[in-house]
């Protein structure tokens, strides 16, 4: 992960396609701030789970702007895992023993030195490189959407996924957030907080940030 470890997350899905799942004893209003506040919250964890950026960086005008990230790569790794898949295009990497003050002082590394794997989000360096450990800048474009309405329109199984965890927070909203054990007429005691339910982890496994 790159060393400012802030990913971006966007919703993944809409107000209408949970909509649908909302309790029937919900006034219209109130059912459209509950779906709302549900779906940033379940993207947010799907967004913490899987290891990534949700979102593609958008640009009110002009080309799409590109994501400048510094990544800490331990000694003789090759491959470098980046924030947001899949990659659109990379403009520049480069390698320093440290921080420098100035990345553009740097001389950017040759495309011959590396490949990418763009659907996985992932450089593979062909040679033994430069500075073990060191320092790699990465300024590229990348991710799975600008808003919602990408992601539900080339990537499905991601808003499917929300669409689920939605559902599946609602059966809980009963509950004290969390799991927990009641000894009837004695206590209640709380074991650890809910976590995504398993049939959306599962739906997620091929996004999951490789762990490289």
């Amino acid at each position: 992960m790159n060393i400012d470890t802030q990913l971006d997350v966007i919703d993944l899905t809409t107000v209408d396609r949970v909509r649908e799942l909302i309790p029937q004893n919900v006034d219209d209003k109130g059912a459209d701030e509950l779906a709302a506040r549900l779906i940033t919250d379940q993207s947010a964890m799907i967004g913490r789970h899987i290891g990534l950026h949700l979102s593609r960086l958008s640009a009110p005008s002009g080309p799409q702007p590109f994501r400048t990230e510094v990544y800490e790569l331990r000694q003789h790794a090759r491959i470098l895992s980046l924030d947001a898949k899949p990659i659109v295009s990379v403009s520049s990497i480069r390698e320093n023993p440290s921080i420098p003050d100035d990345w553009t002082t740097v001389a950017e590394t040759s495309a011959s030195l590396y490949v990418l794997n763009k659907p996985g989000g992932w450089i593979r360096f062909l040679k033994a490189r430069a500075n073990n450990p060191g320092y790699i800048q990465v300024i590229y474009d990348g991710g799975f959407g600008i808003a919602a309405a990408n992601i539900i329109a080339d990537f499905p199984d991601l808003a499917h996924a929300c669409d689920l965890a939605v559902k599946y927070e609602l059966e809980r909203l009963n509950t004290l957030g969390g799991d927990i054990t009641t000894i009837p007429g004695a206590s209640t005691t709380f074991n650890s907080a809910y976590t995504l339910h398993k049939e959306v982890e599962r739906l997620l496994g091929y996004h999951r940030r490789a762990n490289v």
